[in-house]
């Protein structure tokens, strides 16, 4: 909950004070990825849908907002635009390359192959 918020807030604020900015729309782009990523992932929880197919959808979904992020940073031409790019794009990648892949790709995994809770999954130190 609280990487959603990280991940919402900066956005909308950066496309409510500044509409007219050379990234304003992959941000647009961004916020509507985070949304639908929201959307499949209650409605895959409400229909109980196999773990290691649950984590698909964070997985692509943060792959697409990396991609999108790397152009912005491209695309940014003011300090504060590139600010906000570069910031996005590292959340991002330590989201998807810290997180998702080494750790919960290998717990959903585990929790999916041996039948246990997937908070009970412990990784080896």
């Amino acid at each position: 909950r609280l990487g959603t918020v990280i991940s919402l807030l900066p956005p909308l604020l950066y496309l409510v004070l500044f509409r007219s900015s050379p990234i304003a729309p992959t941000l647009q782009r961004l916020l509507y990825l985070l949304s639908a990523e929201l959307f499949i992932g209650s409605a895959a929880a409400r229909v109980n849908v196999a773990l290691p197919l649950r984590l698909i959808s964070p997985i692509s979904f943060s792959l697409c907002r990396l991609s999108l992020s790397w152009r912005m940073v491209f695309l940014a031409s003011t300090a504060a635009d590139k600010a906000v790019a570069t910031a996005t794009a590292a959340y991002w990648g330590v989201s998807l390359f810290g997180f998702l892949l080494p750790v919960a790709l290998v717990r959903y995994f585990r929790a999916h192959f041996y039948a246990v809770e997937a908070s009970e999954v412990k990784l080896k130190n």
